[in-house]
């Protein structure tokens, strides 16, 4: 029979790896998205929901901020307050736990949902 050695040479090519991304059984890796340093966390008022941030650098009022332990681990969701005291940035505690000495750490953006222009009415 003429097709079975062309079935059994496909399964060698496949089982060699010659055809690129069909048979590595490698998934594709996420892509990180950027998050930026503001500071580090030097106290902690959880009686009115509160840190300082000891800033590296600015941030607007309202900006969404997660604090993440020395470890890497989420702690809390914080958010930028209007309130100052250079070279300090102040953030309300909106989730979690932030303890002293976590990195206050922006937000990966969050995804785009795709539009879906409105079908014509008729």
């Amino acid at each position: 029979m003429f097709l079975r050695p062309i079935t059994i040479a496909g399964i060698a090519i496949l089982r060699s790896g010659l055809l690129t991304g069909c048979a590595t059984g490698r998934r594709p890796q996420p892509r990180l998205l950027p998050t930026r340093l503001i500071g580090t966390i030097t106290l902690v008022n959880e009686e009115n929901r509160f840190v300082l941030i000891d800033a590296n650098e600015t941030a607007e009022p309202g900006l969404p901020l997660q604090a993440v332990t020395p470890g890497g681990e989420p702690a809390a969701r914080l958010k930028v307050s209007p309130e100052k005291k250079a070279p300090f940035l102040i953030a309300d505690i909106v989730s979690g736990t932030p303890h002293r000495g976590d990195q206050a750490i922006t937000l990966p953006p969050a995804p785009q949902a795709a539009t879906v222009p409105p079908a014509p009415s008729h």
